[in-house]
């Protein structure tokens, strides 16, 4: 039988792969195209602290580096089975949004804090972020990864390690 801290292992990297080297979704502004992931955000995240229009606005920015670490929080649940759980909600919930607003679902202003991940620069084109669309949806893969992962995070927290 498995145990529970592999697939807590295997749910991290599913995250900090769907996090940082696939698209999550992409956006055209002025002619550019966007590529959403979190290195965006990373390189990004002076203008994300820059101009805070409200006290939302930073809720929001805490919201994004939450979700930015989200993958090594759950890694930190091979330890302590509790961890996976707080990492995965996150990342559920973001895939969530991402999805219920490529269906025009969410009002615009819902989702304004995630395009601050966006950058019209990838940092290898072609490679990272790795853009594969499905359906011709602006949701990309990187969205299904963390899914999977935020999904297998919160099952691996409920195995026990000890099993055999």
């Amino acid at each position: 039988m498995i145990k529970g801290k592999y697939i807590r292992l295997i749910a991290g990297i599913i995250t900090l792969v769907g996090t940082f080297a696939l698209t999550l979704f992409t956006f055209k502004l002025g002619g550019k195209i966007f590529y959403v992931y979190g290195m965006g955000g990373f390189k990004r995240i002076n203008n994300i602290f820059a101009k805070p229009y409200s006290i939302y606005y930073y809720y929001g920015a805490i919201f994004i580096a939450i979700y930015l670490a989200s993958g090594l929080i759950q890694l930190g649940g091979i330890k302590v089975r509790k961890l996976p759980i707080i990492g995965s909600i996150l990342p559920l919930f973001f895939a969530l949004i991402i999805i219920l607003n490529s269906f025009n679902l969410l009002p615009p202003s819902f989702i304004a804090m995630i395009y601050l991940l966006g950058d019209s620069e990838p940092l290898m084109k072609g490679i990272i972020p790795f853009d594969f669309m499905i359906l011709d949806r602006t949701e990309s893969i990187g969205t299904y990864c963390l899914i999977a992962g935020g999904v297998l995070g919160i099952i691996g927290s409920f195995i026990k390690s000890d099993l055999y």
